[in-house]
């Protein structure tokens, strides 16, 4: 008998530590369509996620489409800004 707890497996151990610095390894989700849109038309969510610090970005998006042009120079200008290259995506 549980006693009302719900519970979980645990995960396996991650076989390498992709946890070691900023940009190291980056997470990346596109969400939508959103039920209600933006004033500005927006439909869809980018979200990402640097697996070091767990920083958070989220970009509104009118279409799909944009997202790849987005990532792209999101990747180039974050890279400059913090001074260290994104390893894995």
């Amino acid at each position: 008998m549980r006693n009302g707890k719900s519970t979980k497996k645990s995960h396996k151990p991650k076989s390498e530590d992709t946890n070691q610095e900023k940009l190291y390894l980056l997470h990346m989700d596109l969400g939508g369509t959103m039920l209600v849109e933006s004033v500005n038309g927006k439909k869809y969510i980018l979200i990402i996620v640097d697996d070091f610090s767990r920083f958070t970005w989220v970009k509104c998006l009118r279409s799909k489409d944009e997202a790849h042009d987005f990532i792209i120079k999101f990747l180039k200008m974050i890279q400059v800004r913090l001074k260290v290259p994104v390893r894995r995506i």
